[in-house]
């Protein structure tokens, strides 16, 4: 099964629109067992989108287009695929009667740039579009099965979902992916690759392992086609061996679902004091549903005079270590616990950077602390001068601070 994906736009080719929607057309297919061999992108051209589909469509068995199906002039997909396939467009009069309909509750008219939306190539069958206005859809060329998909992402994600992906499925020669991940927090893609080394498997096994780093942590994914035996033993194996790294060896909860629920499960709460993060734990935090259930609030305390007043860091403290210290990231922690009345208290106090820096407390010093009914801690990182990565990256590190006091891992 060879699989190819057009992504259509010169917004994509000059980079003022990241391509997300690669991103995730790539990772459904390769879960469903039809890999992206391929991927092209290409301007809004009639000639340039013919060409690619002409080329891909015969060397591929899927091919999925996306983009350019909007109401404006550049949106030129349906003729390149016109082109390509050699059917004339013809105004399809259920297309266009869904189109009215939707104007219709907005209580408006289809203008005419919307109204070309309802054209498609003779013997296409319409994906019904129930997220936005043009339809997708799917055409079979002797050995290809092409899909035409709106750019829009909640659209496109929505017709892939529901109504390509079942084709795809379907199709004769399949293989079913079978798909593992263990999940890491506070440790290096390089430090794991080294601990695992020997259990990487080599070129031509039947299970893949890929490294997936994010500023939250190492992704580590197994993926085999067939029987998942392997791959679950493969699993078990590295579980054992990165032991506390691993975020929750019985579930696959990323680490602020592992925070949330260890939380929830003592009935306990959490505060959170920031200064060189100006509120990414609160938003990281807030950013899922039903983290009310344990997060009380927390406060931005940028300034010295805040850190003291709002969270009654000791003027001394302050005078004899500064702001960014051991000493202060405790105090920060020990006094959000005490404002807010909560079992669990993080700071982050730091200098991301790029500039700030000195010899003794050089850009990308950061230290986090953690306070608790019986006591506090801190824990140190030196990062880089990139002020975004530096910010990203010591606020999941207190989470994996957090995580791992919460299930009595010993401290790093």
């Amino acid at each position: 099964m060879r699989t190819c994906l057009i992504t259509v736009g010169d917004e994509l080719l000059s980079g003022r629109t990241v391509n997300t929607n690669a991103s995730y057309i790539g990772n459904r297919l390769a879960e469903t067992g039809a890999p992206v061999a391929r991927t092209v992108v290409v301007g809004d051209r009639v000639d340039e989108i013919a060409g690619a589909v002409r080329r891909e469509s015969a060397d591929h068995n899927v091919l999925v287009v996306t983009g350019g199906l909007g109401p404006t002039h550049d949106d030129v997909t349906l003729d390149g695929l016109a082109l390509a396939v050699s059917l004339p467009l013809t105004e399809s009069a259920d297309v266009l009667a869904a189109i009215e309909v939707r104007y219709r509750k907005l209580d408006r008219l289809v203008p005419a740039g919307v109204r070309r939306m309802a054209r498609i190539p003779r013997g296409a069958t319409v994906l019904p579009n129930h997220w936005g206005t043009a339809p997708g859809l799917h055409l079979k060329l002797e050995h290809c099965h092409l899909f035409v998909l709106p750019g829009v992402p909640r659209e496109m994600r929505g017709l892939l979902d529901e109504s390509v992906l079942p084709i795809v499925k379907s199709l004769p020669g399949l293989k079913p992916v079978h798909v593992r991940s263990l999940l890491t927090a506070g440790v290096t893609e390089s430090a794991l690759s080294e601990t695992i080394n020997d259990l990487i498997p080599p070129a031509g096994s039947p299970v893949r392992l890929a490294f997936l780093p994010g500023y939250h942590g190492v992704e580590l994914r197994l993926t085999t086609q067939g029987t998942p035996a392997e791959a679950d033993r493969l699993a078990s194996a590295i579980a054992e061996r990165i032991g506390p790294a691993l975020i929750d060896p019985a579930s696959s909860d990323d680490l602020m679902t592992a925070v949330g629920r260890l939380l929830r499960e003592r009935g306990a709460h959490l505060a959170t004091a920031e200064s060189c993060t100006g509120g990414l734990l609160g938003k990281l935090l807030t950013d899922r549903a039903g983290s009310s259930d344990f997060y009380l609030g927390g406060v931005i305390a940028y300034a010295n005079s805040s850190k003291a007043n709002l969270l009654e860091v000791p003027q001394q403290t302050l005078d004899d270590h500064g702001a960014v210290s051991p000493e202060t990231a405790e105090a920060m922690a020990t006094g959000a616990l005490a404002r807010f009345g909560a079992d669990y208290a993080l700071s982050i106090t730091g200098i991301a950077g790029p500039g700030g820096g000195t010899p003794a407390k050089p850009v990308g010093l950061i230290y986090m602390g953690l306070a608790w009914a019986g006591g506090a801690t801190h824990r140190r990182l030196q990062l880089t001068s990139d002020r975004e990565q530096n910010r990203e990256r010591s606020a999941y590190a207190a989470f994996d601070m957090l995580r791992r006091h919460l299930q009595e891992i010993p401290a790093k």
